[in-house]
Formats: C-alpha cells, structure tokens, sequence
C-alpha cells in the first residue's frame, strides 16, 4: 500500500518527466528507432543542462534573496524591484529573478500590489530576452544557429529596452506606504556562494564563445560533489 502510493506521489510530482517518458516511448515505437541528435543538438543540450545547474547553485546559495532584500530597503521600492527584476533575469534567468523578487513583493504595504507583480514578471521576460543566456529558449536560438553575441544583443535591445522604459514608468505608478521590516541578516549567504557564482560566470564566459565547451565539466563534478 505504501509502495503504490510513494509511486502515485511521484507520478503526480513528476507528471512532465513521465509524459514526455511515454511520448519518447511512444514515438520511438511508432518510428522503429530512437531518435538521433547532431553534435550540435548535443550541445545545446549540455549548456542548457549547465545553465540550469549554474543557476540552481547561485539561488540555493541565497545570493539572489540577500539581493533581492537589499533592493526593498529605503525609499522608491517598487521601481527597485521591477528594475532589479529587469537587470537580474538577464544573468540568473526570468524564472529565478521572479522566485526571487515576488514572495518580498507580497510582504509590501502597497495599493496595488497585483499590479507590480505583473510589472516584475513583464519586466523578467523583457530583461531575459536581451541576454543569450536569460532563458533557455534564447540559449537554444543563440547557440544552435551559431550567431554572435553583439549580433543577437543587438537584435533585441530595441525590443527589451524600449518595454524597460514602459515598465519603469509603470512602477513609479505604483505607491508603496513602507515596507515590511526583514532584516538582511535572515537571508544567510552560504560560504560557498562565491564559487556558485564564479562557476555561473564561467558558464556565461562559455555561452559568450569566450571559452571552451568543455570546461563546464566543472559544473556538474562540483554539484556532484556538494
């Protein structure tokens, strides 16, 4: 009884793993083969694979939480969040810049806080697209069509910039009373978040052409080990 409902825990905790299990399985059956990858679809695989393990590493460090609580001290506190959101989501991902700066969003003292929390995941998507690495489907774009940084940067900044300025009007719309005291000191940064963030610089130093694919080895032998 226990061991059936572990197993119907686990369906339901990893229902996309097992769909797209049943889905290969289901393909590779109809077409009477596995699928095949190119050497160039391998790697997008493996620096999409590294981007999310660099940025795991950094969020379970607390860097991103002790950033995103230094933001909300002083005054002009929702434009600091949406800007922070912006600029973050270009390095850290949208997705992690949002888990970041949402729950302290939610703690504020203000009107309209539905309305920034909108603003900061409109801000996280505008930000990510700027960047190779702000989200998997540009690292996919990036690196899979071989196209240079300035060459991509350089396509999207009108877009990212222009809803940057949008949204920053859009937070100094918003009135924020005070915040919710939360001292820096309950968000403990761990010893190791230092290396977390070199190794995340190395991946982006990778991403960039600046270094060879193989040296983000180093980050699934560091998580391996930790």
């Amino acid at each position: 009884m226990r061991a059936s409902s572990s197993l119907i825990d686990f369906l339901l905790k990893e229902w996309l793993l097992v769909v797209s299990a049943a889905g290969l399985a289901a393909t590779s059956l109809h077409l009477g083969r596995l699928p095949r990858f190119s050497s160039d679809e391998l790697q997008v695989l493996w620096i999409l694979a590294m981007l999310f393990i660099a940025v795991k590493g950094v969020e379970k460090s607390g860097l991103t939480r002790n950033l995103a609580l230094r933001l909300e001290r002083g005054r002009q506190v929702p434009l600091k969040l949406v800007l922070g959101t912006f600029f973050l989501s270009m390095v850290i991902t949208n997705d992690v810049a949002l888990l970041a700066m949402v729950p302290l969003t939610l703690l504020l003292d203000a009107r309209r806080k539905g309305l920034l929390v909108i603003l900061e995941a409109l801000a996280a998507n505008a930000g990510s697209a700027l960047t190779p690495f702000g989200n998997p489907q540009n690292l996919f774009i990036y690196w899979h069509y071989e196209l240079e940084p300035l060459q991509f940067i350089s396509a999207i900044a009108p877009f990212s910039l222009f809803f940057g300025g949008l949204l920053t009007l859009g937070a100094l719309a918003v009135r924020c009373r005070r915040s919710v005291p939360c001292p820096v000191e309950q968000a403990p940064v761990d010893g190791h978040a230092w290396l977390h963030g070199m190794l995340l610089i190395l991946l982006i130093l990778t991403v960039l052409h600046l270094l060879p694919l193989w040296t983000t080895v180093a980050l699934p032998a560091y998580a391996q080990c930790h």
